[in-house]
């Protein structure tokens, strides 16, 4: 599986890329849930918010 880390602050994007630059488990994505549904990731469905 993978943690899908979400943010509209880009400050905390970048902090969250320099944490996990070196773990291929985390995706991150710079935006709000609306635009969940565009991420290949969830295309299977999710297990939790």
């Amino acid at each position: 599986g993978h943690l899908l880390v979400m943010d509209k602050d880009p400050a905390a994007i970048a902090v969250a890329k320099a944490m996990f630059a070196d773990d291929a488990r985390v995706r991150i994505y710079h935006g709000s849930f609306a635009d969940m549904a565009d991420w290949p990731e969830t295309t299977g469905g999710i297990d939790g918010v």
